[in-house]
């Protein structure tokens, strides 16, 4: 219990330090995703 609960610390502090990151990953793939819908 204690070492799932530290891993979901761990994976919570990586999602606040990577969140600029996601943020751009997501933008990245909504604009792959129009792409794909404007190429058909």
């Amino acid at each position: 219990m204690k070492l799932g609960i530290m891993r979901k610390r761990i994976i919570k502090n990586k999602l606040i330090i990577d969140n600029e990151f996601l943020e751009k990953l997501k933008f990245l793939l909504f604009g792959l995703k129009v792409y794909g819908f404007l190429k058909k």
